[in-house]
């Protein structure tokens, strides 16, 4: 799945492009991948709320920052509101945890893995290993590997060698 979010900044942000594609690896597996660009150096930041589940999701959940070069990360509580009752009317506020991923760049290519596990699992740890001067961005969580392709912006399943511990 790829979104387009460039449309959300205005035109005096000085953030021109926004692009982030989704890369859903059955059956624990999420890869975000972003392209963003701005004017000049911009102070970046991409913002995880990893901590509120619904009333029927247990499962653990990793997030794992596969692009850290010069990412600063932290974590912070921010406000969270959510609308109950019927029609929604009524609004309870609370401090959800938050993980911001934040850089200084005009481009930013940015990763972030989030592997989940059921039944008192351990998540699956990811990896990724950049190629072909890094236009070719190879995702793997267990046996399952993914190729992003930065030249077309096109991502594609893939086999995992044998005998390959980790890209």
């Amino acid at each position: 799945i790829v979104g387009d979010a460039t449309p959300a900044y205005p035109g005096r942000s000085r953030v021109t492009r926004f692009v982030r594609h989704l890369l859903f690896v059955k059956p624990n597996a999420l890869f975000v991948v972003d392209d963003i660009e701005g004017k000049e150096d911009v102070p970046f930041e991409l913002r995880w709320h990893t901590a509120y589940r619904g009333p029927r999701c247990r499962a653990p959940l990793n997030l794992v920052p596969m692009t850290p070069d010069g990412v600063k990360r932290t974590s912070v509580p921010l406000p969270f509101r959510k609308r109950y009752g019927e029609g929604g009317q009524g609004l309870r506020h609370a401090m959800v945890p938050t993980v911001i991923h934040g850089r200084t760049c005009r481009v930013w290519r940015n990763a972030t893995a989030f592997t989940w596990a059921s039944g008192g699992e351990t998540p699956p740890d990811p990896y990724l290993s950049r190629r072909a001067d890094d236009q070719l961005w190879v995702f793997r969580v267990g046996e399952r590997v993914v190729e992003f392709d930065w030249r077309n912006a096109s991502a594609r399943p893939r086999e995992a060698r044998q005998g390959v511990v980790a890209y």
